[in-house]
């Protein structure tokens, strides 16, 4: 699918959903984990496949995550699973809050200088985004971070690669049904409903660095209210 397709299902709310091989039970909710990043790529919601052009798809894969061959697929998805930013997000929220005067010092003795670039950036893209979380009514105060975490944009990253990798021939069927099904599993833990679970995806996307989150804020609010959405009819 093209910009210009992408473009107009954003504006439209179009939430695409494949009719012809739709998944159903535990299948289907472990594959709705990916619907934000899904909605982003105007992607089906609702199945194995994406539905997307190859040469997007190709894209994401190798611009955007580095991924050219199967050891690139399993590294990747092992790193979302085990580690992801979630790994980063309690030192990062300690700095923005009790060591926010020192928050320099601090990482530097929360992460090994390996990890120390990366913990920087992710805590000045998150420190950056604070008022727009608000704003946005994401969180109503710096607190709610602590209650929302990252979770939803590690696991929901996690869904939405390995779907891909799958259709891409990068993993093999078992793999991909392992981890959506650990992915789940985590949600399960980390979340009570889709809602929470949203929240935690914008604010790891926050985190990452998006400075306009006001587009995930819309596909948040189309998941979990439009009428076709399939968060309204399966429930976390």
């Amino acid at each position: 699918m093209g910009i210009v397709s992408k473009l107009f299902n954003a504006l439209f709310n179009n939430l695409r959903q494949n009719k012809t091989n739709p998944l159903s039970g535990d299948a289907l909710k472990q594959v709705l984990v990916s619907a934000m990043y899904a909605e982003q790529q105007s992607a089906y919601l609702n199945s194995y496949e994406t539905g997307i052009a190859a040469a997007d798809a190709k894209k994401i894969l190798q611009e955007y995550w580095g991924i050219y061959n199967k050891a690139d697929a399993e590294d990747t998805l092992l790193y979302l699973l085990r580690q992801g930013h979630s790994y980063y997000f309690e030192p990062i929220y300690k700095a923005l809050t009790s060591e926010k005067d020192n928050y320099a010092a601090y990482l530097q003795s929360a992460f090994p200088p390996e990890e120390l670039d990366k913990a920087v950036n992710l805590f000045r893209g998150l420190r950056s985004n604070i008022d727009t979380l608000i704003s946005d009514k994401v969180i109503s105060k710096i607190e709610d971070l602590q209650v929302y975490k990252v979770y939803g944009w590690d696991y929901g990253r996690l869904a939405f690669m390995t779907r891909l990798c799958y259709e891409h021939n990068l993993i093999p069927e078992h793999v991909m049904k392992q981890f959506l099904r650990e992915g789940l599993e985590g949600t399960k833990r980390a979340y009570r409903n889709w809602e929470d679970f949203s929240k935690g995806y914008i604010i790891g996307r926050a985190m990452w660095g998006g400075q306009d989150n006001s587009g995930m804020t819309g596909i948040a609010h189309s998941l979990l209210t439009d009428k076709k959405s399939p968060w309204i009819h399966h429930p976390l």
